[in-house]
C-alpha cells in the first residue's frame, strides 16, 4: 500500500484525483519500484471512467492530465515496472484514508 500526501494548491477534485494518480505513477517510475498489480482506489467515478476510457474528457485541462497518466502507464509496461493495472472506485463515505491523507496535506501548509 502506497500513500502520499502533499499540497497542489487550490483546485478542483478532479484535478486532485487526476493529480495523486500521476504522482503515484512518477514515483514507481522514479523509485522503479516492480508491482505485478496495482490498483488505484479513487472516489471519483467520473475519473475512472476518464481515465479507463469509458468517458470521453471534454475538459482540455484534464484531456491533458489523462495523456500524462496513459503515457507513463505506456512506459511502466514497457520497462517491466507494472504488469496488471485497474482502477476502482470506492464511495467517499468509505474513504477514510484518502479523507486523512487530504487532512494531513491541509494541516501542513
Amino acid at each position: 500500500l502506497f500513500t502520499l500526501s502533499e499540497t497542489i494548491g487550490e483546485t478542483t477534485n478532479n484535478v486532485a484525483e487526476y493529480t495523486a494518480v500521476i504522482r503515484a505513477l512518477e514515483n514507481l517510475k522514479e523509485k522503479k519500484i516492480v508491482s505485478e498489480k496495482l490498483r488505484f482506489v479513487l472516489d471519483s467515478e467520473l475519473i475512472v471512467r476518464q481515465i479507463t476510457g469509458i468517458y470521453k474528457v471534454k475538459q482540455p485541462h484534464l484531456l491533458e492530465l489523462r495523456l500524462e497518466i496513459v503515457s507513463l502507464i505506456n512506459w511502466l509496461r514497457e520497462n517491466n515496472i507494472i504488469d496488471k493495472l485497474s482502477f476502482m472506485t470506492v464511495p467517499r463515505e468509505k474513504n477514510q484514508d484518502a479523507d486523512r491523507l487530504v487532512n494531513e496535506a491541509l494541516d501542513s501548509r
